[in-house]
């Protein structure tokens, strides 16, 4: 594949509109000549896109401005670090431009952003009648709203926040067409969390190594066991199955066990091996073998993914493939019990820009909100970004867990006399919480909130949420981009983002992916980031490319991040069976 191939394959898995060829070129001669890959080139435009100009779509202006503004100034700094000559350069360039951390697309998108921005304390704020006239750069003024204690500007300064053009437009539209996304009635729904709470004063990050091991072994056993029967009911051929996974034969006979890759480059097919779910007869590590996958037709494989497959091993050390099966979804949940429409906003954190703590777009959000009443918001987190520059600096003047109360204060101010039921979700990347998934729900005093907090509802992560017998499965950690940067795969003709989302369905897991990309707690992993009946709905919160679509029955969707103004609502409608294109579902614009 040439550089122009990847190059779109990156910009459309992340959402970027390309319709300059003029641009692609550009792009190649920037990776030559600063000798960057595609992929790295296109997470610094993202960065750089988001944090300046608020979206992610690129033209050729643009992409010379981050040239000018980014890569000459890096390319500056390597060679004066070099030559040794600068020795506080790093310091120098790190004042004006925030240095992209390449290996988390999280922060690229607004948290950790490259951008040129001033302070209120180096720069006075202009007029907006004094701004530039370039339509990239339009600002407006807006009247303070919120603020850390440290961080509040003098009460006659008014705070620019970027103008959001595309305010109410659609991005994507799914199922039945809507009239209004108006509340039409008073239907008081109850919410209850199915899921078992993952416990607030739980030891965690205290494991032995055999116990990590253990519950290792323990989830490939029992999922590996339970596809071996699937494939059994649905194939009555009769062929041997075996746990052993070097098992010896010149004969099909069929295994199960988890993908694993000893490779820095996930293109190297020669490097992917089945790691069994028993030790090997050194009695020291798991039995493994290399996998040989040229006599497979179709697979979709991931780092962490366990498998059913069939093949031979005539030499006891590579076991040559010939088909994989991999789709053990749960039981479907019964149909819920709606009585009217009900309808549900759903948006996604970081909630502010990378240059201010004033979360602009979460009270964007709250106004939409009042408009609309849905029956109930979904608020997914981090809301305190430990990535984001603000809070790296540690200036604030309250703790983290003080201004985390402060803004839910402020937010749930917006629905009094409203009967919208808020849910919070926790982020492992919230620095006021814990730094571990699966997450805690948030611990807060609810006498601090208006109406002592009635309508608010606080779920761990992962949580399962039991609406009126409608099941919403929800999670903070972005499963979809860890295992789209490690799958390999041979399906020419699917929708990539709608295929890694029908991973997390078919292995039951909330996270799926293994080694880690997070601070993985597997105790708890194994205990609460399984589901044992497949939800209707399942929101899954991506730096990737917004989507929704149907998987075996269940509606599932990406909001994608609120500082990219994106978020989403749905209306299911009640039925005496469940049909997920009975919903409506809109992502677009805040």
């Amino acid at each position: 594949m040439d550089k122009i191939e990847n190059l779109q394959k990156y910009f459309q898995e992340f959402g970027c509109t390309v319709e300059d060829n003029r641009v692609l070129d550009k792009c190649t001669q920037l990776c030559d000549l600063y000798d960057v890959d595609e992929e790295k080139l296109v997470e610094m435009w993202l960065g750089y896109s988001t944090s300046t100009y608020n979206e992610v779509d690129i033209t050729l202006n643009r992409l010379i401005k981050m040239e000018n503004d980014l890569l000459k100034k890096q390319d500056q700094s390597n060679s004066m670090n070099k030559t040794g000559e600068f020795s506080n350069v790093k310091s120098v360039i790190d004042s004006s431009y925030k240095q992209i951390e390449t290996d988390s697309i999280l922060e690229m998108y607004g948290c950790e952003g490259t951008t040129a921005f001033t302070t209120a304390t180096s720069k006075r704020v202009r007029s907006p009648d004094l701004l530039e006239n370039d339509e990239d750069t339009k600002i407006r003024a807006v009247d303070s709203q919120f603020f850390p204690l440290s961080y509040a500007p003098r009460s006659d300064t008014l705070v620019r926040c970027r103008v959001n053009h595309d305010s109410g437009k659609t991005i994507l539209f799914f199922g039945k067409e809507i009239s209004s996304w108006n509340r039409e009635s008073d239907y008081d729904v109850n919410i209850v969390s199915i899921s078992e709470t993952v416990p607030f004063n739980f030891l965690y990050m205290y494991e032995l190594l055999r116990y990590q091991q253990s519950n290792i072994f323990s989830a490939c056993y029992e999922i590996g066991k339970r596809l071996c029967n699937i494939w059994s009911k649905t194939d009555r051929t009769n062929i041997l199955y075996t746990q052993n996974v070097t098992f010896q034969s010149q004969a099909n006979f069929r295994t199960w066990g988890r993908i694993l890759c000893d490779s820095h480059t996930k293109s190297d097919i020669t490097s992917y091996m089945l790691e069994g779910c028993k030790l090997s007869n050194d009695g020291y590590k798991a039995a493994t073998i290399s996998l040989n996958l040229d006599g497979v037709k179709q697979y979709s494989l991931y780092p962490g993914q366990i498998v059913a497959v069939e093949g031979t091993n005539p030499t006891n050390s590579v076991f040559n493939a010939k088909q994989f099966f991999t789709k053990g979804y749960a039981s479907k949940s019964e149909p819920p019990k709606l009585k009217q429409n009900l309808n549900i906003m759903v948006a996604a954190g970081p909630f502010t820009l990378s240059d201010n703590l004033c979360y602009q777009p979460l009270f964007n959000i709250m106004e939409r909100v009042v408009k609309e009443e849905p029956h109930i918001l979904i608020l997914i987190g981090p809301f305190i970004e430990k990535s984001h520059p603000q809070v790296k600096n540690s200036k604030l003047m309250e703790t983290f867990q003080e201004l985390f109360e402060r803004l839910l204060v402020k937010a749930m101010q917006y629905l009094l006399g409203k009967s919208v039921k808020l849910v919070i979700i926790p982020s492992h990347l919230d620095a006021h919480h814990f730094a571990v998934f699966p997450t805690p729900k948030f611990h807060i005093n609810k006498d601090k909130f208006p109406q002592n907090g009635e309508n608010l509802y606080m779920m761990s992560d992962p949580s399962i949420v039991d609406i009126d017998g409608l099941i919403i499965g929800v999670t903070s950690v972005d499963s979809i981009k860890h295992i789209s940067k490690e799958e390999i795969s041979n399906f020419p003709a699917t929708d990539r983002l709608i295929r890694i989302a029908d991973h997390i369905l078919s292995q039951r897991c909330f996270y799926p992916f293994y080694p880690p990309a997070v601070n993985l707690d597997t105790k708890l992993w194994k205990k609460h980031a399984f589901f044992n009946i497949q939800p209707h709905i399942l929101i899954l919160p991506s730096d990737m490319r917004y989507f929704c679509g149907v998987i075996n029955d269940c509606l599932v969707l990406n909001p994608e991040r609120s500082i990219k103004q994106m978020y989403a609502r749905l209306c299911i409608r009640p039925s005496e069976q469940w049909n997920p294109h009975n919903v409506s579902c809109e992502i677009g614009k805040i």
